[in-house]
């Protein structure tokens, strides 16, 4: 799984669909934690976007072009930054 920090969300490809056992998790429990790069965040209920929407804000142009065109992932979760901490 490859996760994306753009702006106050985290984007990731739903490669395997909403029918994945993190996608399923994450949905029932409402909110999740994540550590990307250096910090720790709590994120807000995901939401599902279709993938042209959801890789728009990806800085890294070739990985936009990798989750769209060659893992040909659909659909993308948006997840809310509710608060953030740096990694000590």
């Amino acid at each position: 799984m490859r996760a994306f920090r753009v702006g106050d969300t985290v984007v990731v490809g739903l490669n395997f669909g909403p029918r994945s056992d993190w996608f399923k998790n994450i949905t029932k429990a409402g909110s999740s934690r994540m550590l990307l790069g250096k910090e720790y965040l709590e994120l807000g209920a995901p939401r599902i976007v279709p993938a042209e929407i959801g890789t728009q804000g990806i800085p890294s142009r070739p990985f936009r072009f990798a989750l769209r065109y060659l893992a040909r992932t659909k659909e993308c979760v948006v997840l809310p930054i509710m608060m953030s901490r740096p990694v000590r």
